[in-house]
């Protein structure tokens, strides 16, 4: 996740945000650096955005 937030790397975040598996959630979340927080709440809203702006 944080190569993908870094280089800015759609395909890469939406490969690790597609996983559904609670326990792998959990524990990209966990090894994530405090610094990679808001990029990563950015790409969310961002990804949600788009989502509903195609509904």
């Amino acid at each position: 996740m944080t190569q993908g937030l870094m280089s800015n790397d759609v395909l890469k975040l939406d490969s690790v945000l597609r996983e559904s598996k609670l326990e792998i959630i959990q524990a990209t979340l966990a090894d994530l650096q405090v610094a990679h927080i808001v990029p990563l709440l950015k790409a969310l809203f961002e990804r949600i955005s788009n989502r509903s702006a195609t509904k």
